[in-house]
C-alpha cells in the first residue's frame, strides 16, 4: 500500500476518511466539522450519543457560517418562524430532516446542555420536527438555528413558509363549529323526513 493511505470510518458521522487525517483520542474523524461536533458533545458530557446511534450518523457541514442564519433575527421573518413569544420564553418549532435515528432524538433532546439559554427541546421523530423553547434575553433564533447547524442538522428553512399568512385561530375555529352545526343539522333533517 506504498503510496495509498489506508481509509476508516468517521468515528462522527461513519463516513469514509484517511487515517490520521483529523485525529483525536484515538479516533478518525473525516473533516475538522465532525472533530468539533465530537469534542463539543464530549466536553459537555453527551457521549452517550455515540452509544445509542446506528452507526450511520448526520454528515456535519464544516463550511456552516455562524451569519447565514442571521436573516431569521429581522422582526417580519422571525416573527413567521416563531409559534409564540413572550418576551422570556420563545418556542419555534424547526424542520430537522437529517433526524434518522435514537441518538438524534436524544442530542437534539439535550440541547439545553449545548448552549445557554436554551430551555427545553422536543423532537417528534415521525414527522422530524423539533421543538424548542429559550430565553429570547440570553440567545437569539438565529443562534438555535446555527448550533443545529453545527451539529448536522440544518433546519430547512423554506421561502414558501414566509409567503403564507398567519392563520387566525379565531377563523379556524369558527370554521370547525360551522362544519359541525352543518353536520347535525343535516342528520337531524334526515330523521325528521322518515
Amino acid at each position: 500500500m506504498a503510496g495509498k493511505e489506508a481509509a476508516i470510518a468517521c468515528f462522527h458521522c461513519g463516513t469514509r476518511c484517511v487515517t490520521g487525517r483529523h485525529a483525536r483520542g484515538g479516533r478518525e474523524f473525516c473533516c475538522s466539522g465532525c472533530q468539533t461536533v465530537f469534542e463539543l458533545l464530549s466536553e459537555a458530557g453527551l457521549d452517550r450519543y455515540y452509544e445509542l446511534g446506528d452507526g450511520v450518523r448526520a454528515r456535519v457541514d464544516a463550511a456552516s457560517s455562524a451569519d447565514s442564519f442571521r436573516f431569521l433575527d429581522t422582526p417580519d421573518v422571525r416573527a413567521r418562524f416563531v409559534d409564540f413569544d413572550d418576551g422570556q420564553v420563545t418556542r419555534v418549532t424547526f424542520q430537522l430532516p437529517n433526524i434518522h435515528c435514537l441518538a438524534c432524538v436524544w442530542l437534539l433532546e439535550n440541547l439545553f446542555r449545548l448552549q445557554p439559554g436554551i430551555g427545553q427541546s422536543t423532537v417528534h421523530f415521525p414527522r422530524k420536527q423539533a421543538v424548542i423553547t429559550f430565553d429570547p434575553r440570553v440567545t437569539q433564533l438565529s443562534d438555535v438555528a446555527t448550533l443545529l447547524d453545527s451539529l448536522g442538522y440544518p433546519p430547512e428553512l423554506r421561502l414558501s413558509d414566509l409567503e403564507k399568512p398567519p392563520v387566525n385561530p379565531a377563523t379556524r375555529r369558527m370554521w370547525l363549529q360551522t362544519g359541525i352545526a352543518g353536520f347535525a343539522f343535516g342528520n337531524t333533517m334526515l330523521f325528521s323526513i322518515s
